[in-house]
């Protein structure tokens, strides 16, 4: 497994006011190591989140924040749901 220190840094904390209030929103920390595959995001409350490509897949940066949010939310179990749900949804709207 690649360390922190191996990865190209990309984003910082970063802080943000949304439109809606003027409480200052704190952006996840997000380091990309390219050559690896994996995307790894460390959010505010310090928790850390990982996703890796498989070797098959080529490496897009915004899936893999995309699943560190998703796996941060849900379990492995409700995401394939999610997606088989999704995938007969389709099919659905194809006939």
């Amino acid at each position: 497994m690649a360390s922190i220190k191996d990865a190209a840094i990309t984003y910082e904390w970063i802080e943000t006011y949304s439109s809606k209030s003027s409480k200052a929103k704190r952006l996840p920390r997000v380091i990309f190591n390219e050559k690896q595959g994996m995307t790894i995001v460390i959010f505010p409350d310090g928790e850390k989140v990982t996703s890796k490509c498989t070797f098959d897949n080529e490496f897009d940066p915004e899936v893999g924040v995309a699943m560190c949010i998703a796996k941060k939310h849900y379990t492995r179990g409700e995401i394939k749901r999610m997606v088989r749900g999704g995938h007969d949804f389709v099919e659905r709207k194809g006939e």
